[in-house]
């Protein structure tokens, strides 16, 4: 009995062990990344709904569209979808043609700065993200009945690229709505939270240059004579986003107009890397670590990429390849960019396929399986780029 005890007590103290080696490593990660600043500083309160910038993508599906022509385009269809948006869970932030149309402006320069779309010589074009949040919608026929609605697969787009364009303002209001829930007060807070949370930036980067913006930004907070009506800019518009994603809890909003985390809101914040009381991801934890968290917030049966035989290995990854050249190649040339197939596949791996699996991952298989075949495909990744391509053989 004795012995059963100890062995019980040994594995147990193992599995701590494990678990908090595993968190070390992960906080490790994030500590070592104080690189850069990352929020979207244009953000205004009319900016709440993700339907109209999934809408500015769909407008530009087929070619490149004049700026002036995707605004009218925009405030056109905003007028006959307004029934649609009274519907969603919230009809704020409606597009209303204007003399300046600033509404419109406003929207498609958040599609911009979330490098869904780009500007060139004032054409707009979709980018190679923007085209992934288009392709993970076209198995759900419903969504045209929903326009404000974001299938699952847009959902995880957005998170994912708010959380590499955004963290730095996304973070810490999100942290704000699992303490505070009424709009009041969480906007009396926002400004104690984000110079709590660019305090950490200062002392924790070794560069003086982001160590120089994060002592600027915080200068800009305490600068705020109204810091109530200067943090409405930041945080309503924010956490209208998580609820469009419906990491904020609908039930909540509906029933007692109340910013609570939804059950996958509470799983990401409670593994989300904690940095003295604050939120912290970078770029390797967004493309290994969310989805893992995304799945068991879903709460579903996934099976793990690492236990598939090498023969199913090999055959989703020849039929991703097919897919992804079919949706994402724009020209004669055989090639299309190996960022885009990898997040597509990582997407649709764990949506479609429930199978679990990370950047990593997809990208080991794309070079082991490329030569497996006499469909076989060339494979190239610049881990400095963070890109690369995949080439058919003529």
């Amino acid at each position: 009995m004795s012995y059963l005890k100890i062995e019980k007590s040994t594995s147990a103290c193992n599995n701590r062990l494990i678990d908090e080696l595993g968190h070390a490593k992960i906080n490790l990660m994030v500590e070592d990344s104080f690189d850069d600043i990352r929020i979207l500083a244009r953000t205004n309160t009319q900016t709440r709904r993700l339907g109209y910038v999934k809408q500015i993508c769909r407008f530009l599906t087929d070619e490149p569209c004049p700026r002036l022509t995707l605004i009218k385009r925009l405030e056109e269809w905003s007028e006959r979808n307004q029934y649609h948006l009274e519907a969603h869970i919230n009809s704020s932030g409606i597009i209303r043609p204007s003399g300046k149309s600033l509404g419109a402006k406003r929207y498609i320069d958040l599609a911009n700065d979330l490098e869904l779309v780009t500007d060139a010589s004032g054409y707009l074009r979709l980018t190679k993200t923007g085209r992934i949040l288009l392709s993970v919608e076209r198995n759900e026929p419903s969504s045209e009945l929903r326009p404000f609605w974001l299938s699952p697969g847009q959902r995880l787009v957005f998170v994912y690229q708010l959380l590499l364009r955004d963290r730095d303002y996304l973070l810490p209001i999100f942290k704000l709505a699992s303490q505070y829930h009424r709009q009041p007060e969480l906007l009396e807070h926002t400004q104690a939270a984000l110079l709590e949370h660019f305090d950490i930036i200062k002392r924790k980067t070794v560069s003086q240059i982001i160590r120089a913006q994060a002592s600027e930004r915080r200068s800009t907070f305490r600068g705020w004579t109204k810091p109530v009506k200067y943090s409405e800019h930041v945080t309503i518009p924010r956490l209208h986003w998580l609820l469009d994603l419906e990491v904020l809890d609908w039930q909540a909003f509906r029933e007692c107009k109340e910013f609570r985390p939804s059950n996958i809101g509470r799983v990401l914040i409670e593994s989300i890397p904690n940095i003295e009381g604050h939120l912290f991801v970078n770029r390797e934890w967004c493309q290994n670590e969310l989805f893992r968290v995304w799945a068991d917030g879903l709460k579903a049966p996934y099976e793990q990429w690492g236990k598939l035989s090498i023969s199913r290995k090999r055959s989703l990854i020849k039929f991703y390849v097919s897919t992804g050249f079919s949706l994402f190649r724009t020209m004669e040339y055989p090639r299309i960019s190996a960022y885009q197939l990898v997040l597509f596949t990582v997407i649709e791996l764990l949506l479609v396929e429930k199978i679990l699996a990370g950047f990593e991952d997809v990208k080991q298989a794309l070079s082991k399986y490329s030569d497996s075949s006499h469909e076989g495909w060339i494979f190239y990744w610049s881990e400095l780029d963070d890109d690369g391509y995949v080439l058919l053989p003529r």
